[in-house]
């Protein structure tokens, strides 16, 4: 009897996928255990605590359908590729060009429980592709008041990539994203330059000629308040009317 033809099979990289994450990945050079990986160090920053258990096995069935790739994990997994939530799903119309999601403002003397912008008041804004900056998770915020207007001016928009406690991070001279913490809870968020004097200790210092911004913060903190460093700067958009 004559063979039947066998139907070709389809490759993997060729089959209909419901979402990008294969490609994504694909395009970093990375695995879904690195991705897994930079979720987990996100997680941490973020304080969640859900996902900082997130497997290998949990990105598969994501990237697969097997798990409903819902808002909040488009948004994390646009935050771990540096692009928009929407790119986990669809190709970008642009080329040459990134979306950041501005999350925030930042502004010295504002204190409040959370200085994270509803997700309806986020917006995105294109800032070029950078290939140094391809890998980097980044996120920005908007600068408020006048505590760093002798770099950057009220309205400014902050590019910053999230500090992990990776070697080479925490550099004298690089602004940072400081957030201030109370013993009650309270938080302050502000860009401030990290700063070494004569006798080796560190200082977040502002950059300002305004007479209200020109206290230098001790990087360990002053007396009831805990400092962090959230975010190293990268770049600045000024966005225009």
């Amino acid at each position: 009897m004559p063979n039947k033809a066998r139907k070709p099979v389809q490759k993997l990289a060729e089959r209909e996928r419901p979402n990008r994450i294969h490609e994504l990945t694909k395009q970093r050079k990375w695995t879904y255990a690195e991705v897994a990986a930079r979720v987990r160090e996100l997680a941490e920053t973020l304080g969640d605590d859900d996902r900082m258990r997130v497997h290998e096995i949990t990105i598969n069935k994501l990237a697969s359908g097997k798990i409903a790739l819902t808002q909040d994990w488009m948004i994390t997994l646009g935050q771990v590729y540096s692009v928009s939530a929407s790119e986990i799903i669809e190709r970008p119309a642009t080329t040459g060009l990134r979306r950041i999601s501005v999350k925030g403002a930042m502004r010295a003397g504002a204190w409040a429980e959370s200085h994270e912008w509803p997700i309806d008041d986020q917006y995105e804004i294109m800032i070029p592709d950078d290939p140094a900056l391809r890998d980097v998770a980044l996120y920005a915020g908007k600068v408020e008041g006048h505590s760093m207007n002798r770099r950057y001016p009220d309205g400014a928009i902050i590019i910053l990539s999230r500090v992990t406690q990776k070697p080479g991070e925490i550099v004298e001279g690089r602004r940072y994203h400081v957030r201030q913490t109370h013993a009650d809870g309270m938080t302050e968020e502000t860009i401030k330059t990290l700063a070494k004097d004569d006798e080796g200790k560190y200082w977040l210092k502002p950059e300002s000629d305004h007479p209200e911004h020109q206290e230098w913060i001790p990087l360990d903190g002053k007396p009831g308040t805990t400092v962090t460093l959230i975010g190293r700067v990268r770049g600045v958009y000024h966005r225009e009317d």
